[in-house]
């Protein structure tokens, strides 16, 4: 079943992944850089997509004890446009209660220029909820949300029905308070999966204003296969658009702000992702991370999180949903502010923010030799310490195509006399408008990079799989070696 819920975590398996962390880092296959080598610099300030307003960023604000007004000042709404406070559920017989925990969160999004949501039902939702939508109890119902979204000021209200409370009456019930929303000037969203997307009529798809697509899957599978992967991002939105003739505009995709574990190849339960990096700061550059030889964590990291709002950005869709906002991250390896920079630069890399490339094979960063600041001086590996000779802007060219810009030199990455042979070097050259020059950067399912170049369709490599300083780097046919396999990360 696609449902939201609420995570929990072990103190004991916490604690356990710390000690091994602590123990082992220096054993992580993707070759973790100690916080010593690094020089920090200063980020420029992003405008963020509340402040754009053109791209939605729909967080789910989830509180079981619905202190919602004391935690709103622990997020960072410049990263949202819209917050969904959930769950503000109904008693049995349709009536709600509205402290002001909650009028008050309402005030405080507002301050932030946040357009709020209350959302009702969430995954696992109670029984009474079929009733209240039989025809006989829907008026006043309606009657009853519409009162809590007027009378505390909420600009929307979310139907998160899911599952088997997705009823015969669902079409009906959404048509109904939706008429009467927008009556008094409020919006209406629904939260629904593509396996329940058909029970929807297109009526009721028609009245609504934003779908909230649960793409985050579940069950979760083992292996390489994750909760979220961007094949199920790409296929819902599809199905909803494709199938059901849903406007791009209207669509929200979703994405996890957790992950999933598990324990020799079976699931072990969820956590979130800012305890992920809690234990591994860097984390955030691939899409999985192993706690140990036995277990091992899934979750979307930037490079797939760039991927879906690339995507997202691609096809038009109106905006990215998140499940839930209080699992993000407050620094650099944020996922929130990755959605904000990605919509505001129509790219998934800062234009300036400094990056380095490390090898998966090797555990070695691309550099320029010898710090060159020449034409055709060569490209190649270096050690595990950042200089600027290391460093690289990756700026965007147009249609998910990139370009690699060395912090020294201010040359950029090219292909040796444009050549399109397997073993032509990789070197750094003037910048000018060439395809040598272009890259195109696609992460696979745990999130290492290939490097292709837009000339040849050859990927970039460390020549031999050599684990040595100075090993020179070529493009080659791609092969799925480790060798071609590349780890982006910023830094912090």
């Amino acid at each position: 079943m696609k449902t939201k819920f609420q995570l929990s975590v072990s103190a004991s398996l916490v604690a356990m992944t710390m000690l091994f962390f602590i123990s082992c880092k220096k054993q992580v296959p993707e070759g973790e850089i100690g916080s010593t080598s690094f020089k920090t610099k200063s980020r420029s300030v992003v405008p963020t997509a509340a402040m754009q307003n053109k791209f939605r960023v729909f967080g789910y604000f989830y509180r079981s004890d619905k202190d919602f007004s004391n935690y709103m000042d622990s997020l960072d709404l410049n990263q949202f446009t819209d917050v969904a406070l959930s769950f503000v559920n109904p008693n049995n017989q349709g009536d709600f209660t509205v402290g002001s925990n909650i009028s008050d969160a309402v005030v405080k999004g507002h301050n932030a220029n946040v357009r709020m949501y209350f959302s009702f039902g969430g995954g696992g939702s109670a029984l009474y909820f079929d009733t209240l939508l039989y025809a006989q109890n829907r008026t006043k119902f309606v009657s009853n949300i519409r009162k809590v979204a007027t009378d505390h000021n909420f600009d929307g209200v979310d139907v998160d029905l899911e599952g088997e409370r997705v009823t015969s009456n669902y079409n009906a019930f959404v048509m109904q308070l939706a008429d009467t929303l927008h009556k008094y000037s409020k919006k209406l969203s629904i939260s629904i999966s593509t396996w329940k997307g058909a029970v929807v009529s297109d009526a009721a798809y028609a009245k609504i204003d934003y779908i909230n697509s649960q793409s985050y899957g579940g069950p979760a599978e083992g292996g390489a296969g994750t909760r979220a992967p961007f094949s199920d991002f790409v296929n819902d939105f599809g199905y909803f658009k494709n199938t059901r003739g849903i406007p791009a505009s209207k669509f929200n995709g979703g994405v996890p702000f957790y992950g999933d574990n598990f324990t020799s190849g079976a699931s072990s339960g969820t956590i979130s992702y800012k305890s992920i990096i809690a234990q591994f700061p860097y984390a955030y550059s691939l899409n999985y991370k192993y706690l140990d030889p036995y277990k091992v964590t899934y979750f979307d990291g930037h490079p797939r999180m760039r991927q879906k709002v690339e995507y997202a950005l691609q096809q038009n869709m109106g905006g990215i949903m998140i499940w839930q906002i209080l699992f993000d991250t407050k620094d650099n390896s944020s996922l929130a502010r990755l959605i904000n920079e990605t919509a505001a630069n129509n790219s998934g890399f800062n234009p300036s923010t400094n990056y380095y490339l490390l090898n998966r094979t090797s555990s070695k960063l691309m550099e320029v030799a010898n710090a060159s600041l020449l034409d055709g001086a060569n490209i190649q590996q270096g050690p595990n310490s950042i200089t600027d000779a290391r460093l690289w802007k990756i700026n965007t060219l147009g249609n998910l195509m990139y370009g690699f810009t060395n912090v020294n030199s201010q040359k950029v990455m090219d292909v040796a006399a444009a050549s399109t042979a397997d073993g032509a070097n990789i070197l750094q050259s003037t910048p000018v408008s060439t395809d040598s020059q272009k890259f195109k950067l696609i992460p696979n399912t745990l999130g290492y990079y290939t490097i292709t170049n837009v000339n040849s369709n050859k990927v970039v490599e460390v020549v031999g799989s050599s684990t040595a300083d100075g090993a020179n780097i070529a493009q080659k046919i791609v092969n799925g070696g480790n060798n071609q396999q590349w780890i982006l990360r910023q830094i912090q």
